[in-house]
């Protein structure tokens, strides 16, 4: 289990999503899991000074690239799926100042 404190949020294309900050307890590995507002997320990159780690220690400060792994079932209507993921992103941004645990 670890917990990340989470201090900025990125939506970088080609990219994903990128939460900015720092481990509070670990350590944190790359494929753990976090539950947030109804969506499961996964680690699938971490990098501190742009180098690629596989774990970050407590105390570090890193980025993680996180993708949804399941969510919120919605009915999408047609011509709607790129408005879907946007909401996964604008829902993602709200993490910024709160602590995940990642298990």
């Amino acid at each position: 289990m670890a917990t990340f404190s989470v201090k900025d949020v990125y939506n970088i294309t080609g990219q994903g999503i990128l939460l900015v900050g720092q481990v509070l307890a670990g350590p944190l590995q790359f494929g753990m899991n976090a539950e947030y507002s109804g969506y499961r997320i996964q680690i699938n990159k971490i990098s501190a000074n742009r180098q690629s780690l596989m774990e970050a220690k407590t105390g570090e400060s890193v980025v993680i690239g996180v993708s949804k792994v399941s969510g919120p079932i919605e009915p999408e209507p047609t011509g709607f799926a790129l408005f879907r993921k946007d909401k996964y992103a604008e829902i993602m941004k709200t993490l910024k100042g709160k602590n995940l645990e990642f298990l």
